[in-house]
């Protein structure tokens, strides 16, 4: 039997080639796939990705990491260049060094080559010849110690095939993008400055240019290709143009090095490698795939993409191929997409292809009806062919189960509505634009998205101004609200009036009732009760026996016009009759225990008040609406500053300004009651206490700031005094040690152990030691619940 000659050179390693860079941010993957390499029961791993992801590469090291584990030979066959599987034997024998058997074929001389030895086979680029799979699977039947790694675009499906998912590198979080020190460990930003630093001496990470490379690799989808061809870019383009300039990447990004494979010299030679592989069918489907922004459903594909193409069939094959991802959703449904640098390219090929009007005005007709489709505030269509949208309510009874459902089918979909709406304005589709924006208006609203609505709403108002009278009084009223909401006032109650005349011209009773409720708002909002009052007065006339939504609504608005003046029993009435009316699982049941609860914490009803803000909040939780649910927060922070907890308030006062900023929204009739525990906290706890309690809230996440309110209504059940705001006791002295005072004040703001330690420069363990003791002294078992005990009993001001 021929046996694979021995070589002066260890065979474990003769036939690895040498990387000439180091790899970058890949430790995990090495130790996961070198693990599974070296175990018995496993015979063959198959690494899976796009092309530039760095398959080949992450290959090679963990072959290198592994040689030791495969004394006989560790042979790499280079595939990229072969298309006819039939040539795939001869190129494993040449690796192998395998001879001829006798008159046996060439497959039988590599067997008898392998043998009984422990050899690894490193089968690069195999996508290509996929055909030649059985001779894999024939070579690990023969032989039992051979083990096989391949790279390709697709699995073999092959028995006992272990398939791993080579992903991009990890990126920054945008939103909250890491301190300078800990971004040099992202692993695409880390990669990007090690090739960039190559390309020009001196670069480096700065806290000028580090959001911007953050960015740059986030643009390139962190494909370590990509990456690697911009930091070349480095020599003549600063990190800001090398952003600016990848607007289109595929243009940019060429000129890899010399000696690597055409194909990875740019990455749209990448892409077409992959593509070309390829049959007609699926190429096609690839291009019209390209129309989805942010990922699809197979139903919006077959839709869009299908008529004479098996568009099922086609996601198969480019799953397979690494061309497209197959993402399961927490509800168990399927979404697919693809990355931008592979929708960019096959954009352009459908730009080519001449169907692109075809491709865009379906996907936009699809959108335009998955936002009409299921919209809890659009009527029936009547006999004239139209369907009227009231933002409040044509039908009588609106769940919140209806609004979230809708609102979660579209939440998935921005992207594509955004496309969707982009495309419809640039061929000037004026009507359809107006329909799918006005139908969108609630969406953005509920989503707190309040300036991109009015830019899509204004836009759409301006495109023509033949659109039919109803869809641009709709329309009208949407703007005004979200304007109000933004604290434009001026320009809520240009659009209300316009709304409001439009509806008139209509004779539409209902709609010029909702144009009444916005101009109310505003006034409300610019601190006019009186106004607001009356106006609020006119539809809830108008409105009893039409719509109980706004009929809640308007009863509820004038609840707060009252508190804000001072008449509690005349707030308490209007409140009451609100939360009567309004039915369980209304989407209102957000806003009517709010209006009861601010006047039960001014008569010292804490605790029903309590549970009221608990409503509220489930409410606006299954709502998914982030300033509702802050407005329910600053309602709790009320019921804390009146149960004796003015930390706990301070906290998610802080958290609520936070919410509110980042949003964009303006607190309006529900800063009142915002404002009055603002007043009673600052009150109740000293200057220097307040400020590091609000700060502290300020950094906490919507769902922490939540969290806060479980501790809030602990207090409040334990409570056998519940106090009226004007009660609110001073806070007294603390009898601990000034050491465990420094402590105690720094964990009641959130902070960890480690952080005390370092922010009193002292160690970790001394201040666990004051923790116990803090605990022990308070009778409690958590860091909450001194915190909690800490504010009961105010423990925390040195009179």
């Amino acid at each position: 039997m021929a046996t694979i000659p021995p070589t002066e050179q260890p065979p474990s390693t003769r036939s690895l080639p040498i990387p000439r860079t180091p790899l970058v941010g890949r430790e995990h993957e090495v130790a996961a796939i070198a693990a599974l390499l070296i175990r018995d029961d496993v015979g063959l791993v198959t690494m899976t990705g796009p092309g530039g992801v760095g398959k080949t590469r992450l290959a090679l090291e963990v072959a290198g990491q592994v040689a030791a584990a495969f004394p006989d030979a560790v042979a790499v066959v280079a595939l990229a260049a072969i298309r006819d599987p039939d040539l795939v034997p001869a190129a494993i024998a040449q690796a192998l060094d395998a001879g001829e058997a006798g008159h046996g074929s060439i497959v039988d001389s590599i067997a008898s080559a392998i043998g009984q030895q422990r050899v690894l086979l490193v089968l690069d680029n195999f996508e290509q010849v996929l055909d030649a799979a059985s001779l894999v699977g024939d070579l690990l039947a023969t032989c039992p110690r051979l083990t096989i790694l391949v790279t390709s675009r697709a699995v073999l499906r092959l028995s006992g095939e272990h398939s791993v998912t080579v992903e991009p590198l990890a990126l920054a979080d945008a939103a909250q993008l890491p301190t300078l020190e800990r971004l040099t460990d992202v692993p695409s930003i880390r990669l990007f400055v090690e090739r960039a630093r190559a390309a020009r001496s001196g670069f480096g990470l700065t806290e000028a240019n580090a959001a911007t490379v953050a960015a740059i690799c986030r643009r390139l989808d962190g494909l370590p290709l990509a990456i690697e061809l911009a930091a070349a870019r480095v020599r003549v383009l600063s990190p800001n143009a090398l952003l600016a300039q990848l607007e289109q990447r595929l243009r940019l990004l060429v000129g890899g090095p010399r000696d690597a494979p055409t194909r990875q010299q740019t990455l749209r030679d990448t892409i077409a490698w992959s593509i070309d592989l390829l049959g007609a069918d699926v190429q096609h489907s690839l291009r019209r795939l390209a129309v989805f922004a942010g990922g699809w459903t197979l139903d919006a594909a077959d839709a869009v993409c299908g008529n004479e193409l098996d568009i099922l069939a086609a996601l198969s094959v480019l799953v397979d191929h690494s061309l497209v991802e197959q993402m399961e959703q927490p509800d168990g449904s399927t979404r697919f997409g693809m990355l931008e640098t592979i929708r960019e390219y096959a954009a352009e090929q459908l730009e080519r292809s001449g169907e692109v009007a075809v491709i865009q005005a379906r996907h936009a007709a699809l959108y335009l009806t998955l936002a009409e489709e299921g919209h809890p505030f659009l009527g029936e269509i009547e006999a004239s062919g139209e369907r009227h949208l009231h933002n409040w309510a044509s039908r009588p009874d609106i769940g919140m189960d209806a609004i979230t459902a809708w609102a979660g089918t579209l939440e998935p979909e921005q992207d594509n509505l955004r496309a969707a709406l982009t495309w419809l304005l640039d061929t000037h589709a004026s009507e359809p634009a107006l329909r799918l924006a006005s139908a969108l208006g609630m969406f953005w609203f509920q989503l707190g998205h309040l300036g991109e609505g009015i830019d899509w709403m204004e836009r759409a108002l301006a495109s023509g101004e033949q659109t039919p009278v109803h869809l641009r009084a709709s329309a009208y009223f949407a703007v005004g609200r979200l304007a109000v909401h933004r604290g434009d006032y001026s320009g809520a109650m240009v659009h209300n009036e316009m709304s409001r005349a439009l509806w008139s011209e209509l004779h539409d009773e209902l709609g010029v009732l909702e144009a009444l409720t916005g101009l109310a708002i505003t006034a409300e909002s610019q601190g006019d009760d009186a106004r607001a009052t009356q106006l609020y007065e006119e539809v809830l006339a108008g409105s009893r026996g039409q719509s109980v939504a706004l009929v809640t609504f308007t009863l509820a608005n004038l609840g707060y016009a009252a508190y804000r003046q001072g008449d509690l029993e005349r707030a308490a009435t209007l409140a009451e009759e609100a939360l009567a009316l309004c039915p369980a699982g209304h989407y209102l049941n957000w806003l009517a225990p709010c209006a009861v609860g601010q006047v039960e914490i001014e008569r010292g009803n804490v605790e029903r008040a309590a549970h009221l803000y608990t409503e509220s909040l489930a409410a606006a939780r299954q709502l998914n609406h982030p300033m509702w649910m802050a407005d329910a927060l600053s309602g709790f922070a009320g019921v804390a500053a009146a149960a004796g907890q003015a930390l706990l308030a301070a906290r998610l006062l802080g958290a609520v300004e936070t919410i509110s900023d980042r949003l964009g929204w303006a607190l309006f009739s529900f800063g009142y009651q915002h404002d009055r525990a603002l007043e009673v906290t600052r009150t109740a706890l000293t200057p220097a206490v307040y400020e590091r309690a609000f700060a502290a809230g300020q950094s906490l996440s919507l769902d922490d700031a939540i969290a806060e309110t479980h501790a809030i209504l602990a207090a409040v059940s334990e409570s056998t005094s519940p106090l009226p705001f004007d009660a609110v006791p001073a806070v007294s002295s603390s009898l601990l040690s000034p050491r465990e005072l420094d402590v105690l004040r720094l964990l009641v703001e959130g902070q960890s152990d480690r952080e005390i330690a370092d922010a009193l420069f002292i160690s970790y363990r001394t201040v666990t030691t004051h923790v116990r003791s803090i605990l022990n002294k308070f009778g409690v078992d958590s860091r909450t619940a001194a915190a909690t005990y800490a504010a009961r009993h105010h423990i925390l001001d040195p009179t």
